[in-house]
């Protein structure tokens, strides 16, 4: 709704763009998101890093690059703050003392859960009012979608 007339906005060509509903709703989830995790004084994009690499111990960079969109130079900012608050180890590859291999510490365990909690519950009013079926769904048809996005990103550069 315009705040003048109090009549609602029309999206006009908007209205089939996927893209500009998934920025509205990111966007509203991103500001509350980054509200909760400034407790921990963190940088952006640290649950993320944390929650993959707890999933994935060994992770490296490359492919935390390739999962999250997080730019390399960014992630490299992202993972020094977390290893120096003692939540992360990076570890060199015996065989190539360039690459690191990513661990979550006991420390990062206990930051990650409390984060999980509060992003949670920033979602617990979208997550009500969706089934359990429509979540997988929409999950699935997300990771799809992003697949192809990137394959057709790897295949035009």
């Amino acid at each position: 709704m315009t705040e003048e007339s109090g009549s609602p906005v029309s999206f006009g060509m908007l209205e089939n763009v996927l893209g500009f509903r998934i920025q509205r709703l990111r966007a509203a989830l991103t500001t509350r998101t980054l509200v909760a995790m400034k407790r921990w004084g963190l940088p952006k994009g640290s649950f993320m890093v944390l929650a993959l690499v707890q999933e994935n111990p060994g992770l490296g960079q490359t492919a935390l690059v390739h999962e999250t969109g997080i730019r390399k130079t960014l992630l490299v900012a992202v993972l020094h703050a977390l290893e120096e608050r003692g939540l992360l180890l990076r570890r060199a590859l015996a065989t190539d003392h360039r690459q690191k291999q990513l661990y979550i510490t006991d420390a990062g365990q206990s930051v990650l859960a409390e984060m999980t909690e509060s992003v949670m519950a920033i979602e617990a009013p979208i997550r009500r009012g969706l089934s359990g079926e429509a979540m997988h769904q929409m999950r699935a048809a997300f990771d799809q979608r992003w697949r192809q996005c990137k394959q057709t990103k790897t295949q035009a550069e």
